[in-house]
């Protein structure tokens, strides 16, 4: 049973993730829907009384309670005809810190959040959250790009695609590849790009950058990088294929973020590690992963590195 954990604030963009909540989970899981509000700052009482303002705080955060429960109830009604189990959390905090302790405290096993589009100005409370959260969750988090509040409720998965760069780190979204293949189902699509300027060591030059070797050693360097990546895309395919999963590969030419948007389609599911070459401890998601959370038309998974429960477990022990 799948246990997926579906923040809402109220907003149509926010209920979009709530579908897709359903689809992870299964006809056996459960929704755990999250709603946080405002905290009760400890001055409060004593404003009130200063101000004389009418009711009580306890009485504003029961209002707020009440708002939280009808935005839940209104994110349930859209599981109603699902088989999943709803269940409803309220907390009182910062949205980001909140999610993340939620889905410790329930033992959820993936998250699903909407995110703001590029370029939006009418964010919901939702957006720079979702960024955030995704920086520091246990679990695979989905992120939905939502540019508009769009009420789209449509869940469509026809393929997962898989972006590999040849380390360990990226290749630990291969397990929850194989689960969701599973569960969705749909065949996994493995890549790797080969970015030629990476590749080659270049020169910059009247006309712009060029190799510094020679042409016999330019095409060796090439081929060996090719010979590598596709190395990496033949045996994560074999791993999946052994675990019974329908799956492929490419390789792709150009930079990663540009190679894989090209390479996405409709109905495709982005599933990559959050953190790849670049290391652990990088700034936000890593540049690759980041903008193809706010550019690619597609749905994107972002699987922590192991590291990062481990940092967290490590942190509480301290604490």
């Amino acid at each position: 049973m799948t246990v997926v954990l579906a923040p809402v604030d109220g907003s149509i963009r926010a209920l979009r993730a709530v579908p897709w909540a359903t689809k992870l989970a299964g006809p056996d899981g459960t929704v755990v829907l999250l709603r946080v509000v405002p905290p009760q700052p400890a001055y409060a009482e004593t404003l009130f009384s200063l101000v004389g303002a009418e009711g009580t705080v306890q009485e504003i955060q029961d209002a707020w309670t009440r708002t939280a429960k009808a935005d839940m109830d209104e994110a349930a009604a859209l599981l109603s005809g699902s088989d999943v189990t709803v269940e409803q959390m309220v907390a009182e905090g910062e949205p980001e810190e909140e999610i993340v302790a939620a889905a410790a405290r329930r033992g959820v096993e993936m998250i699903a959040m909407a995110s703001h589009g590029r370029g939006a100005v009418a964010r919901a409370i939702f957006g720079s959250v979702a960024d955030r959260v995704a920086r520091t969750a246990p679990v695979p988090i989905l992120i939905l790009r939502t540019p508009d509040e769009d009420a789209d409720h449509g869940v469509a998965v026809t393929r997962i695609v898989v972006p590999l760069d040849g380390s360990e780190i990226a290749e630990r979204a291969l397990p929850v590849a194989s689960e969701l293949a599973r569960q969705l189902p749909a065949p996994v699509y493995v890549v790797r790009a080969v970015d030629a300027a990476a590749t080659l060591p270049l020169a910059s030059g009247v006309f712009g950058a060029g190799p510094v070797v020679g042409e016999e050693v330019t095409d060796q360097i090439w081929e060996e990088a090719e010979t590598e990546a596709r190395s990496t895309v033949t045996s994560a395919v074999s791993r999946l294929q052994a675990e019974g999963v329908d799956a492929s590969g490419t390789i792709l030419n150009g930079s990663p973020f540009f190679a894989i948007s090209e390479a996405t389609q409709p109905g495709d599911l982005l599933l990559l590690t959050s953190h790849g070459r670049g290391g652990v401890r990088r700034w936000l998601l890593g540049s690759v992963a980041e903008k193809l959370v706010r550019e690619a038309n597609a749905p994107v998974m972002l699987v922590p590195a192991v590291e990062r429960v481990e940092e967290s477990s490590s942190r509480e022990v301290e604490e």
